[in-house]
C-alpha cells in the first residue's frame, strides 16, 4: 500500500469541490471538513532527515496507532478501548506491554469542531507564520499544501509543510527542515 494511504469506511463522501486557481487562505478558506465515523491513514512523517513511517485506524471512538521507530525499525502500536478508557501499548514482537486509563479520542474530538471550523481558521490558530498554501498533486491524488515557518526566537527559524486531504481532515504528510 501507498505511504500516504487513506481508505474511508463510512458511505463515501462527495468529493469537495475546489478551485484549484486559489492559493493561500483564499484556498483555505473553502475547506471545510466532517469526520468520518471510520477510517484508515497510512502516513510518513520526514523531520531531522529521519522517516517514520504510521498507520492510524479509528471506528467511532476507538482506535489504534502503529509507528516504526526510524532509529530501530521497531514497531509500536497503541490501542484505546473507548468502552474501558484504557490504552494499550506495546512493541511488536514483545510479549509484555503497558495498559493506562486515559481520555483517548474524545480530547482529540472535542480539540475541533470539524463541522464549524474551516483549514484557514486551523492554520490561523496554529500560532506559527503562514507562507502558502495550494493545490498539487501528492502521488496521484489531489493534496492541499500548506508551508508555515516557525521562529525560534534565536536566530533559527524552521519550515513545516503538510499536505492534507481536500476531504477529510487527515494529514498524508509531513515535513519540518
Amino acid at each position: 500500500p501507498d505511504n500516504n494511504d487513506v481508505a474511508v469506511d463510512d458511505e463515501p463522501k462527495e468529493a469537495t469541490q475546489i478551485d484549484g486557481h486559489l492559493e493561500g487562505m483564499e484556498l483555505l478558506a473553502t475547506i471545510t471538513y466532517t469526520m468520518p465515523d471510520a477510517y484508515r491513514t497510512q502516513s510518513r512523517v520526514v523531520m531531522n532527515d529521519m522517516t517514520m513511517n504510521m498507520v492510524t485506524y479509528v471506528k467511532g471512538d476507538h482506535f489504534r496507532y502503529e509507528s516504526d521507530d526510524p532509529i530501530t525499525g521497531v514497531r509500536t502500536i497503541n490501542i484505546f478501548n473507548a468502552d474501558q478508557e484504557v490504552t494499550y501499548y506495546f512493541k511488536e514482537g514483545e510479549s509484555v506491554g503497558s495498559m493506562y486509563n486515559e481520555a483517548g479520542m474524545d480530547d482529540y474530538d472535542d480539540e475541533y469542531d470539524w463541522d464549524e471550523i474551516t483549514l484557514a481558521e486551523l492554520v490561523a490558530e496554529d500560532g506559527d507564520e503562514f507562507v502558502t498554501a495550494q493545490m498539487v498533486d501528492l502521488d496521484g491524488r489531489p493534496a492541499v499544501y500548506i508551508e508555515m515557518m516557525y521562529d525560534y526566537g534565536d536566530g533559527s527559524k524552521e519550515i513545516s509543510r503538510y499536505w492534507y486531504s481536500p476531504t477529510y481532515p487527515i494529514m498524508y504528510r509531513f515535513e519540518a527542515i
